[in-house]
Formats: C-alpha cells, structure tokens, sequence
C-alpha cells in the first residue's frame, strides 16, 4: 500500500467481460487500480452468488476484495442487501439506504459510506471507523436534463460542506463503450498526503457508485440520472 500512499490521482478501470458483452448474463465485477501513468498496481474482485448477480440487481450484497499484484489481500468492502427506492436519490428510509464497510487491511474497519437524505441528487457521507464524519460526497441530480455524453463529477467536501477537496469523477468511455459494455472507468482525485485509510474508503465509495448508477444490469439504464 506504499503507492497508494503517495498518489494524488487514482484510476479505477473496469475489465470488459466477453460474456457480458454477447449476452444478458452477469457476471462478478473485476478491476485495476492504476497510477497516474496508467501502471496498476491493485486488482479488485467482486465476490457475489450467482443468483443474487442474476436477480438482484444492483440491489445485491456484494464483497469486493482488492489484492496487491503478489495476491496478497490489501481491502475487503462489504455491501449487505438493499431494497432501493425507485429514485435512489430521494431514499429517507434507514432500511433502503446504501451502506459500505471497508476494511485495510482485513480483518482491520477503517471506515464507512453510508447514503445521505437528499431530494433529486445523490449524497453520501464518508465516516472513518468511529463513525466520524470525514467527507460527504455531492454527485449530480436527477432534475436537471444535460447531455449524457460526458464525464459524471461527484465532489468530495468537507463535513461542513464549505469546501471541496477532491473530487471522484466517472469517466465517459465513448458511445461504444458505455452502450455495448459494463466497463467503466474513475478516477480519484485527493490530496496526496491523505492518509491511506481515507484513500481505501473513498475507494469503496467508488465501487458502490459504480454498482448504484452505472451498472447495466436488472433490466436498469447504465446511466440513470442526469449530470447537473
């Protein structure tokens, strides 16, 4: 986890499956967690029954398990099942809200993600293992009608919601791409002198957005919202 130490730019890239890609069947998610220069250093697989992947949608428990390149276990995120409202947004209810755990290395809780109360827009707060607030995510609202065909920027601010300090940004990959493929791409933007546990938990928060919004599965929109 010394590299993950020292980067202020993080790349997730989803691995295209070829299953997939030829037909409506889902399966378990991988990823490479890359440096800047595109170099990875981290691999990520989900860990999902096959029926929960086939019939639950995005509202299935999942585990992802991050390794370094020697397969050694670095996090484990842990997702249990959700009943989401239809607006996922606007959910109030504590029994429907998103919630994480992450744990780095495992076996070791440095944190939380849990889904905020927020009209037409996506919220969540970011707690380290005391459940302290560290950060609250903003993403883009559901109310405002834009081209889809871009970047979809989520903004990581203070407890206070007063100042940005990173942002967690899903990269368009082309028509292509997002229409024939799950294969996303993000990138993570934070001071490098962030301490690593923060880094592994925004990590997780990655992954649950890519699962909430931008996963094509359960006959559901890759792309569900609009950017603001």
């Amino acid at each position: 986890m010394d590299v993950l130490a020292s980067l202020d730019r993080i790349l997730i890239k989803q691995k295209k499956e070829l299953l997939e890609v030829v037909s409506s069947f889902e399966t378990n998610n991988q990823y490479e967690i890359r440096e800047p220069n595109g170099r990875p250093f981290l691999t990520a697989q989900e860990d999902t029954s096959c029926c929960s992947r086939q019939f639950c949608g995005k509202d299935r428990p999942f585990v992802i398990n991050i390794f370094d390149y020697q397969g050694v276990p670095q996090i484990r995120i842990t997702r249990e099942y959700k009943v989401n409202c239809f607006c996922q947004g606007c959910s109030c209810c504590s029994c429907c809200k998103d919630r994480i755990q992450v744990e780095c290395p495992v076996d070791r809780c440095v944190g939380f993600v849990t889904q905020e109360c927020a009209f037409c827009s996506i919220s969540y707060g970011v707690f380290d293992a005391q459940h302290e607030c560290s950060f609250h995510i903003k993403g883009p609202s559901y109310c405002m009608c834009t081209c889809p065909c871009s970047d979809k920027v989520f903004s990581l601010q203070t407890p206070d919601r007063s100042t940005e300090v990173g942002q967690l940004k899903k990269v368009w990959g082309g028509l292509l791409t997002e229409m024939m493929t799950d294969a996303d791409s993000f990138e993570l933007l934070v001071p490098a002198q962030m301490p690593v546990d923060q880094k592994a938990v925004l990590l997780g928060a990655a992954f649950l957005i890519d699962f909430m919004f931008f996963e094509d599965n359960a006959g559901k929109s890759k792309n569900d919202f609009h950017s603001s």
